[in-house]
């Protein structure tokens, strides 16, 4: 059967397999996509490459993916509130950590990117798109256990649909008999 394939290349070099897919196709056609390679020495590598005055940033980011990657058992999703001016350099280190994270980085089936402007959070339909939004969480987690969220200018998103993703990183483990202990959510402000 098609596999997730997770392969962690910092302190620990093993692999193995989740079976995820319906049918050998789509592994066929997808393999690529399924490789989750947290590179944490490369993380590190790129922040401090990358951002300028941001110290505090790459030591805490890096540290808290490392602890989070290489537990075994975590006891819940991993959250992190990047908060800043525009340029600040919110969404590019969420860009950094999903490149180290994931082969396709951001483009991955299991980075999903939540944007206000582009998502049409109008409040008659907020029930309905959190609704939607928890159904994307299950799905993409239940797909890929190390699933990325990304939710931009999250001051903007009506308190409901923020409610909706809060059973996915308070915890509680297995929300409907799935775990998100091994997810990943970024907000940014």
């Amino acid at each position: 059967m098609p596999t997730c394939i997770l392969k962690f290349s910092s302190d620990c070099a093993f692999s193995y397999s989740i079976k995820i897919l319906q049918s050998k196709n789509q592994m066929f056609n997808n393999a690529s996509d399924f490789l989750f390679s947290p590179s944490i020495s490369g993380l590190k590598e790129d922040l401090k490459r990358k951002l300028y005055g941001q110290h505090l940033v790459i030591e805490t980011v890096a540290r808290a993916l490392k602890a989070h990657v290489n537990a075994e058992n975590p006891s819940k999703a991993l959250v992190f509130s990047f908060h800043g001016w525009t340029g600040s350099g919110k969404n590019y280190v969420s860009e950094i950590v999903a490149q180290n994270f994931y082969l396709k980085g951001k483009s991955s089936q299991y980075v999903k990117l939540y944007l206000p402007d582009l998502h049409l959070y109008e409040s008659n339909l907020t029930r309905f798109l959190a609704a939607d939004l928890q159904t994307i969480i299950r799905t993409t987690v239940s797909a890929c256990p190390r699933s990325l969220f990304l939710f931009d200018e999250v001051d903007k998103v009506p308190s409901d649909i923020i409610s909706a993703v809060k059973p996915f990183i308070d915890y509680h483990k297995v929300v409907q008999g799935i775990d998100y202990s091994k997810s990943i959510f970024i907000f940014m402000r």
